[in-house]
């Protein structure tokens, strides 16, 4: 019995202990469900939090894509906000509203207008708060309102449970569809930002003006010139070679370097202000491929297929398959690595020249072939206004097959005169052999209307401007041979007649110039051969009962220059006489052509290569003066723009003469004539010949009057903002047929300043937005920044830099494109200060008007060009488009890179209608918005933090 109740006991022991292990074990899971559970409740609801915060991002991405994908709308960014046209064009009006920027789209969730509500979870939330990483840091800015660092609150987006979204700020408590989240977000620019990857600064930088390296970063607020050298210096000299910060914490490595410290510190400081990676779309204001300025494909990021052996563009295309992006396609091929200043007949196709001038001035769009660039009259700023009314409106409407008139003809001359100043800046060629051709009004084919000749064209003729001896003078003398039998010098070309004692003979009186500022310390006149040509139809007849002459061409000789020296001096005249002996005695009766006149060419030998006619085509209409009396006392023609001496009226006869001096015509300095288009004018109003210009040869530096260099080493057109040395009162033709084409005006070129025309007019910086110039790279791996994609460009300063809807200043940017530039081309030795750059781009971040400056479009900036109508910037007269053509490559309207900061919360709606936040994401994400080379457009990240640990 004893046994058996021990046995008995322990049962009852066991069983107690498995009751007990039960028991814990039900205890231990029941607690482990109790923590569990909202433990997953928890993880749900930051799940739920974190779809909330990309919602926000994947709605910024979606408005960018609706807005920004149809090819056929016009829109600029700024930070905030994009700036679009409509969505579809109204066929009941005139002009296309999807290029008239009148939508404001919102890149944020909604402003906040209201004061703090009742119940702080409804509160905007505040965007700009401290870093987790360091909370010393704001996220966004650190800049102030008074003692406190600045607040950047949005609006709430509210989500129900049904997926519909609720704006209202204080949202209506629904027990069917309550609220179950909500999110708020802001979208910067990157594009308003400067990229430190790329900028560096003025001092000691040897690029091109237009080169982005040029963007200053000592602008930022305690970043100084050794700190912007060191951080240059980290990226381009480090090993491996192109350093590039690929994040917007990055640039902490340069810490660890010699002279590193205090650079990241400094661009944390100015985190606002900088960004490692940006771009905007390189295209026109109109979606449209802009032209290349140059002659070489390779300048124009086309490549040679080893293949086929031809050049394709960025999309893999041949010029002839609508390969991009056009460029100035005028060289032969193969030889597009040749020298452009070569004789045309060695290094210019005909063909090709034709269709660059008809894609430049008077071919109609078509599909993917742009064309007709001058002619086009859809500008958004000024609807239905052309620059071929603009210039040539006065002009006659004489037509031809093509539909050609005579007023769109003569575009075609504004087009060679672009063509020639490019070649001019890529040519190794001291002087250079300008084009020289007519429209040919038989061809119906507008592509190839444009004719390529070597000698003057009596209808319809074009002549470049390029870099030559300018003739700007000359009179004739007739008379009697009172000395010794004499035979004028013939060195290597025609030979000379003998001038008889007593035989009466022609002296030539020419006058050359070489202007200050045209690349060239001097031109030596032994080289050149000068030709008389006589332009009657048979030979050649002067005023009643003079004789004929024989023509003459043959090199300058040292002999027939004044002083004896052939070689002439930069601001410096040279007279050159020539004597030619009668080809027969005076005729007994006054012969029947009394109209007949002379003109003189310049050429590199006898009928080949010609430098220039003055005049070209029919010559001098009226004749040309004849002095018979003392040679010192020669009457004589003079001209007034020394670039003006190829359209017959550009030469008026004056009393006397003015050989080796300034001419009396000369009205630079003189009241403007009032005319509009008005001519190049200083601050005054006076006539400016600040545009004079032409570059130095390529590889070469040009020393100017006041010391300072004038570098074309590059050979490349480094902003388009010398599209303001292109003249538009140039006029060598005098007939388009039969009819007569007004002469040209003087000192007159490209207006890069505040338009002096109503604003129904198209102004002449909107001409900058048609064109590019070359993307600069030095390498491919260099060009994923420089270039990030064949159609866009990186670095540049977006001129909308306002944040919408906040008041938060972004001036440094601004200041940073332009701090130590020239802004004065008479003195390009002095520099903006940075007092001077902040006080400017004030003025651009305001929109602060120059006294004579117009709005044109939305209230951003529509067009990069227009910035000239700011105070400061080109309201200085012709001198100050210096300063335009400084920073014009380096600035844009749009953006392609963007920033988001969003924040999503996850919410419960409690039974009394009152929310109580869950869980909470914040985000910060950058997006390229990218086009490829075929216009598909594409979103891509860049960069994904959580700002949530």
């Amino acid at each position: 019995m004893k046994n058996s109740g021990k046995l008995h006991g322990s049962s009852l022991l066991l069983t107690l202990a498995f009751v007990v292990i039960i028991t814990i074990t039900v205890v231990g899971f029941a607690e482990m469900v109790r923590i569990a559970r909202p433990a997953a409740a928890s993880y749900l609801e930051r799940a739920r939090a974190r779809e909330y915060s990309r919602s926000a991002i994947d709605r910024v991405v979606a408005t960018l894509r609706q807005t920004t994908a149809d090819p056929r709308r016009s829109w600029i960014t700024q930070p905030g906000q994009i700036v679009a046209g409509s969505e579809a064009d109204d066929e009941a009006t005139p002009q296309d509203e999807r290029k008239l920027l009148a939508e404001s789209i919102a890149l944020h969730s909604g402003t906040v207008t209201a004061g703090p509500p009742a119940d702080p979870v409804l509160a905007p939330p505040n965007l700009n708060l401290p870093t987790y990483r360091d909370p010393s840091a704001f996220l966004l800015t650190e800049q102030r309102d008074g003692p406190d660092v600045l607040t950047m609150s949005v609006q709430w987006i509210y989500v129900r449970q049904s997926g519909d979204l609720d704006l209202n700020q204080d949202p209506v408590p629904s027990a069917s569809d309550p609220i179950v989240g909500r999110y708020a977000y802001w979208t910067d620019d990157e594009s308003s930002k400067i990229n430190y990857n790329i900028a560096w600064g003025r001092a000691g930088n040897t690029n091109v003006p237009g080169h982005p390296t040029q963007i200053e970063l000592t602008a930022l607020p305690g970043l100084t010139q050794a700190h912007a050298d060191t951080l240059h210096n980290f990226i381009t000299g480090s090993s491996p070679a192109y350093n590039f910060f690929n994040t917007p914490l990055d640039a902490r490595r340069i810490e660890t370097t010699p002279d590193g410290a205090g650079v990241a510190s400094a661009l944390k400081d100015n985190k606002f202000d900088v960004t490692h990676f940006n771009s905007d779309p390189n295209t026109t204001f109109f979606n449209e491929p802009r032209i290349v300025l140059t002659t070489r494909p390779d300048h124009a990021g086309w490549t040679k297929n080893s293949a086929t052996g031809r050049w394709e563009g960025v999309n893999k295309k041949t010029w002839e398959d609508g390969g991009l992006p056009r460029y100035l396609r005028v060289l032969k091929d193969p030889e597009e690595s040749k020298d452009p200043g070569l004789p045309y007949t060695q290094s210019l196709d005909p063909v090709r020249l034709a269709e660059v001038v008809a894609m430049i001035a008077f071919q109609p769009p078509s599909g993917s072939d742009p064309g007709g660039y001058l002619q086009r009259n859809d500008w958004p700023m000024a609807s239905g206004s052309s620059l071929q009314e603009k210039y040539f409106g006065h002009y006659p409407t004489t037509g031809s097959p093509s539909g050609i008139n005579a007023r769109t003809s003569r575009l075609g001359q504004l087009a060679v005169n672009i063509i020639d100043y490019v070649r001019a800046k890529e040519s190794t060629r001291d002087i250079l052999t300008p084009i020289i051709g007519y429209f040919d009004t038989t061809q119906a084919d507008p592509k190839k209307a444009f004719a390529l000749q070597s000698t003057g064209q009596s209808k319809n003729g074009y002549a470049g401007l390029s870099r030559v001896p300018l003739v700007t003078e000359m009179g004739v003398w007739y008379g009697k041979n009172t000395g010794p039998a004499f035979t004028p010098p013939s060195p290597g070309a025609n030979p000379s007649q003998e001038i008889a004692a007593g035989a009466n003979y022609y002296v030539f009186k020419i006058e050359v110039f070489l202007p200050p500022n045209y690349g060239l310390p001097s031109i030596d006149l032994e080289d050149i051969y000068m030709g008389i040509q006589g332009v009657s139809a048979n030979s050649t007849k002067w005023r009643p009962n003079y004789p004929t002459y024989n023509t003459d061409t043959r090199k300058i000789d040292a002999s027939e220059v004044s002083g004896g020296t052939t070689v002439l001096q930069a601001v410096s005249y040279a007279v050159i006489s020539r004597a030619i002996a009668v080809s027969a005695p005076p005729p007994a009766a006054p012969p029947a052509t009394t109209g007949a006149g002379t003109r003189i060419h310049f050429s590199a030998a006898v009928l080949s290569t010609f430098y220039q006619f003055a005049p070209i085509g029919d010559g001098l209409r009226t004749g040309i003066p004849i002095s018979t009396g003392s040679i010192s006392d020669i009457k004589s023609l003079e001209t007034d723009d020394p670039r003006l001496n190829q359209h017959p009226d550009d030469w008026v006869e004056v009393a006397g003469n003015s050989f080796g001096e300034r001419n009396s015509r000369w009205s630079a300095g003189q009241p403007a004539s009032g005319l509009l288009p008005e001519q190049d004018t200083d601050v005054s109003g006076v006539v400016s010949d600040a545009s004079l210009y032409m570059p130095p040869p390529k590889g070469k530096v040009f020393t100017r009057a006041d010391g300072t260099l004038d570098d074309n080493a590059a050979g490349k057109v480094a902003s388009v903002g010398e599209l303001g040395f292109i003249h538009t009162g140039y006029e060598p033709g005098s007939l388009f047929d039969s009819t007569p084409i007004p002469a040209g005006v003087s000192w007159r070129t490209l207006r890069l300043q505040p338009s002096s025309s109503p604003t129904n007019i198209v102004p002449d910086w909107a001409v900058m937005d048609l064109f590019t110039a070359p993307v600069t790279a030095p390498n491919a791996f260099n060009r994923l920044v420089y270039a990030p994609h064949e159609t866009s460009y990186g670095g540049r300063v977006n001129l909308n830099s306002k944040t919408v809807p906040f008041e938060v200043s972004r001036v440094a940017p601004l200041a940073a494109v332009m701090q130590n530039a020239p802004f004065d081309s008479e003195n390009p030795g002095v520099r903006l200060t940075p007092a001077q750059a902040l006080d400017r781009a004030g003025n651009i971040f305001h929109h602060a008007l120059a006294a004579n400056g117009k709005n044109y479009g939305s209230a951003g900036y529509d067009s990069p060009g227009e910035v000239v109508e700011v105070e400061g910037i080109a309201d200085r007269g012709e001198k100050s488009e210096e300063l335009v053509r400084q920073i014009m490559n380096l600035v844009s309207t749009r953006g392609n890179t963007f920033s988001v900061y969003s924040v999503g919360q996850a919410l419960k709606q409690t039974p009394s209608g009152k929310l109580a936040v869950t869980a909470e994401q914040r985000y910060q994400a950058t997006i390229e918005r990218y086009a490829d080379p075929d216009g598909g457009v594409h979103f891509s990240p860049v960069y994904l933090r959580s700002l949530t640990p």
